[in-house]
């Protein structure tokens, strides 16, 4: 009976972990092109190209050409399950098609998303990203990239990105947090300084960093550094986890490939007394 009960639990635990997993599509990294970009006509005569591309593919667009570059490539299949308008009781696996180009500090320059099984006009499921100054991550989501059409049309999937490659995680996890920081700033005014009270060692590096840089929009947002000796911060704090860094000067002593580093930004949010 206790037996039954508990593969009960599993049973239903499973599910409800399907259905979580299930709300999203997965994106499965499958190929990752080093010293290479995106072929800029290719996507501005997609309409014109002589279908199926490649030649031997079973499908009217199957990928997205490529030539040499400075850049990383990286390609993601997001298989689901719909059917066709003109067969709605018939059940199909499609796939997405996400590629996206990355500088080697792996900052996202160029992305482009489409359906393989598309059989309209090639252009209609032609999807770019929008955004700038979005880096790559773990567990990056679909909607960050701000995709469209050339119609102004937004992307109609919601996703996550997996980026388990070859036994391997090659995305750097990246946490955002906000805390609560007391502050002592009675003499902020005068020798601008003031002591943060944080167990995190790196958080406060972080805080003193970001007010050395923003001195005049912390002092904004203190009000009379003067008449305050105690207040607290509301601080976001992101944290960067394994993330390659190789210097912009040619020059710079780095090992090849560049560095592997652990990073940890804030920026301060509101001034509470």
């Amino acid at each position: 009976m206790i037996k039954s009960i508990l593969y009960l639990f599993i049973l239903f635990g499973i599910l409800g972990m399907a259905s979580v997993l299930n709300a999203k599509m997965i994106y499965q990294l499958v190929s990752v092109k080093e010293k290479s970009d995106f072929d800029s006509q290719f996507f501005e005569k997609i309409d014109q190209i002589e279908v199926p591309y490649p030649k031997d593919g079973n499908f009217q667009i199957g990928t997205f050409k490529l030539k040499k570059g400075k850049y990383t490539i990286y390609e993601f299949i997001a298989p689901f399950i719909s059917s066709f308008h003109d067969e709605p009781n018939r059940e199909v696996i499609f796939h997405n098609i996400l590629m996206i180009k990355v500088d080697k500090n792996q900052k996202i320059v160029d992305a482009w998303h489409y359906t393989m099984e598309w059989q309209d006009v090639p252009s209609i499921r032609l999807f770019r990203m929008q955004v700038q100054n979005l880096s790559l991550k773990r567990l990056l989501q679909i909607e960050e990239f701000e995709f469209v059409n050339p119609a102004g049309e937004e992307i109609p999937y919601d996703g996550i990105l997996d980026d388990t490659y070859h036994s391997k995680r090659l995305f750097p996890e990246i946490k955002v947090e906000t805390v609560v920081l007391n502050i002592s700033a009675g003499l902020l005014s005068q020798k601008n300084d003031f002591i943060i009270y944080s167990p995190d060692s790196q958080v406060k590096s972080a805080v003193y960093s970001y007010y050395y840089f923003n001195q005049k929009e912390f002092l904004k947002k203190m009000g009379n550094p003067e008449t305050i000796k105690d207040s607290r911060i509301l601080v976001e704090i992101t944290q960067i986890q394994s993330r390659k860094y190789e210097p912009e000067d040619p020059n710079s002593q780095s090992p090849e490939g560049g560095y592997t580093i652990n990073e940890i930004y804030c920026r301060i949010l509101k001034v509470m007394s």
